[in-house]
Order: C-alpha cells, then sequence, then structure tokens
C-alpha cells in the first residue's frame, strides 16, 4: 500500500507501505596470502565491495623461518631449518621417538673396532 508523506499541506514524496526482506546470496571466500577484494553479484543488499585481509604467519607464532625446512615457503615466511644430525638420525632410527646417539654412536666405535681386529 503506497501513501503521501506531507509536512504541513506540503507534499514531500510518495511513500510506500510494503516492506522487503533482505536479499542476501551466499558467497565463498577462499584463504589467501594477498589482499582481496569481493565485489557483490547478483541481487544483494549490502556493502560491496568487502576487502577480505590476507591470512599471514600472525595465526600462528610457530610459522617462523627457524621452524620451516631451508628454502621451503609457508605464508610468505622461507625456511631456515636445516635440521642437525643427531635430531635427524634419531628420527630415522627410532621414527620420531627419542633416543641417544651418543650410546649408537659409541656402540658402533666399538663394532667397528672388534671387526678390525679379526
Amino acid at each position: 500500500m503506497a501513501g503521501t508523506l506531507y509536512l504541513g499541506s506540503q507534499k514531500v514524496f510518495p511513500i510506500s507501505t510494503i516492506r522487503n526482506d533482505a536479499n542476501i546470496t551466499s558467497l565463498t571466500i577462499s584463504p589467501s596470502v594477498q589482499t582481496q577484494v569481493i565485489n557483490a553479484t547478483g541481487m544483494t543488499d549490502g556493502y560491496s565491495p568487502i576487502t577480505v585481509q590476507p591470512v599471514t604467519n600472525a595465526i600462528d607464532s610457530g610459522i617462523a623461518p627457524q621452524n620451516i625446512r631451508n628454502s621451503i615457503t609457508i605464508l610468505n615466511v622461507t625456511g631456515t631449518y636445516e635440521g642437525d644430525m643427531e635430531k635427524i638420525l634419531q628420527e630415522m632410527i627410532a621414527g620420531n621417538n627419542p633416543v641417544n646417539v651418543s650410546v649408537l654412536t659409541t656402540a658402533e666405535t666399538i663394532l667397528n673396532n672388534i671387526a678390525t681386529r679379526t
């Protein structure tokens, strides 16, 4: 139903008593390391464009160069970790279970000495 709005005897503008529900179209935004500017498509009531901030290493303090393998990049952070031999040997020998590598090295030395004596 429509009507007219009056200010005193002055006709101001026609008004409508018809109420429309907001029209919202769903939108999926994939995470990115770059800023994204998304423009609404179709019939949409609301704000457009929308700026989506990038995903950065700020989401996790563990995403740091020293925790990422050398030359691998995660969220624009390039790794510098090259590992240490003891840790690498532990992972190889015990499948990530801690092993005292110095004991293994000593045992290997002893076995090598025994083998060279015969």
